[in-house]
């Protein structure tokens, strides 16, 4: 049985002092639950306006699980819950 990899989008800009951070929470997070149940996709909102516009991106940093817009991120333990409950889908 082949398991569908959970994906995350994470919605980026270099103008944001936030982003830093939930970037590294991020990649420390999916290294933490496992790197193979997780396909990490990391967009500059800049480079990609059109993308993150259709996908209803307003602020950044944002994210994306699954094709379900989850906003701004939650803290490190609901963030991880977060991905637990993907993972285990």
């Amino acid at each position: 049985m082949v398991t569908q990899r959970t994906q995350i989008e994470l919605y980026t800009s270099n103008l944001c002092p936030r982003c830093k951070q939930a970037r590294a929470l991020l990649l420390e997070l999916v290294d933490e639950l496992g790197k193979q149940d997780f396909e990490l996709e990391i967009i500059d909102v800049i480079k990609n306006i059109d993308r993150s516009v259709a996908k209803g991106i307003l602020t950044t940093p944002s994210l994306i699980i699954n094709n379900q817009l989850i906003g701004a991120l939650p803290a490190r333990e609901q963030l991880r819950q977060l991905l637990q409950h993907h993972a285990s889908h």
